[in-house]
């Protein structure tokens, strides 16, 4: 018996992993859903989000299996999506149950290497109600000059270190941890923008789910992402709380990571995060109780990933910044969240597959 080597299903950048996901929609003889995007690629191409289901149409539980949320890691989920349609693994859903795939949920981030879309927007801090918008970031606002120079390795860097340091000694961990990573609404070319409104997106998504809201008895959505955890190793992160982390823990066992859960160690904690994904999954399926993760994929150590992301942070809003240089930390934060390596593609693929296995258990418990 002949098999395909998984790693084939993975591609290196946007048009290659888009025309293998509708390449792969089209032999497995489904329908595409396509949203163009207004902007381009960077070589003019066109960019767009793709979704196909399978499974009957009208089925009661849906899991939902979305990529490409942070631009770059759209390559990590896009090959676990291209491998289920691929490989015939969704042939045999157990009964009533349908699966959605959604292909490239930022399109443009995932073409022009950037982890944030079109506006700066970081999707994972704009999924709040805007209507009842969070407190001011002041923590933020305390250290976003050194933000991007947290990690630099020369004296600017060291500069913002000391500086940084200042500021946790007097404020603590905690307090850095929201400045850092919980979302800031005002500074438009800052870190951790999460916009002034629903971004292209954000509300695209909103319309897509919107007919499940009342077509659906259980849903359960899974966002492939990667960057965090050791390498290759797979973690399912669950930012809910109460009865949806007993249900999370219970499908996904060992796997899950709850840093919102009060029970955990002080070292497994993560500054709250405002906007994320989960937000608008229990807004939209308030009804259904829905079972919210966060596949990730571990490739670098956080400090290495970081300096990256600050540098190609610097550069991209950098008018004067050397075109080569910004090249460059293109390149290399892609291989910080997607490395150059088809063995741990075919580890990715491995436990994407335990994932959507354990994810059926939720419909048939």
């Amino acid at each position: 018996m002949i098999q395909t080597d998984p790693a084939i299903y993975f591609a290196e950048n946007y048009s290659s992993a888009r025309s293998k996901f509708l390449s792969a929609a089209q032999i497995a003889g489904l329908d595409v859903q396509t949203h163009e995007h207004p902007l381009a690629g960077p070589n003019g191409e066109n960019l767009a989000v793709d979704i196909c289901q399978v499974g009957p149409p009208d089925a009661g539980n849906v899991l939902v299996l979305t990529s490409g949320v942070h631009g770059p890691e759209l390559m990590t989920g896009s090959g676990c999506q291209v491998g289920l349609l691929a490989s015939g693994f969704l042939q045999n859903l157990p009964q009533n149950v349908r699966v959605i795939l959604i292909h490239a949920a930022n399109p443009w981030g995932a073409a022009h290497l950037r982890r944030n879309n079109e506006d700066n927007v970081d999707l994972c801090r704009n999924f709040i109600n805007f209507e009842t918008m969070p407190a001011h970031n002041d923590d933020y606002d305390a250290i976003k000059d050194w933000l991007p120079l947290a990690f630099a390795k020369d004296a600017e860097g060291d500069a913002a270190r000391v500086e940084i340091e200042k500021y946790k000694s007097e404020k603590g961990m905690e307090a850095f941890g929201r400045g850092f990573m919980a979302g800031q609404y005002h500074d438009e070319t800052g870190i951790s923008f999460g916009g002034h409104g629903p971004v292209w997106s954000n509300q695209l998504l909103q319309e897509i789910f919107a007919p499940l809201s009342d077509a659906t008895q259980k849903i359960c959505l899974l966002d492939y992402h990667s960057g965090l955890g050791p390498y290759a190793y797979g973690t399912t992160v669950c930012l809910q709380t109460g009865a949806p982390l007993a249900m999370a823990k219970k499908v996904f066992g060992k796997w899950i990571l709850a840093p919102n859960d009060p029970d955990t160690v002080e070292d497994g904690k993560a500054p709250g995060v405002s906007g994320h994904t989960t937000e608008l999954h229990e807004r939209l399926f308030a009804a259904q109780k829905p079972l919210s993760v966060v596949l990730e994929f571990g490739v670098e150590a956080y400090e290495f990933t970081a300096e990256i992301l600050m540098r190609e942070h610097r550069l991209h809003h950098d008018p004067d910044a050397d075109k080569q240089a910004l090249v460059t930390a293109k390149n290399d934060l892609l291989r910080a969240f997607y490395p150059a390596d088809d063995d741990w593609r075919r580890a990715v693929w491995s436990h994407s597959l335990q994932a959507v296995h354990q994810a059926f258990g939720y419909f048939q418990g």
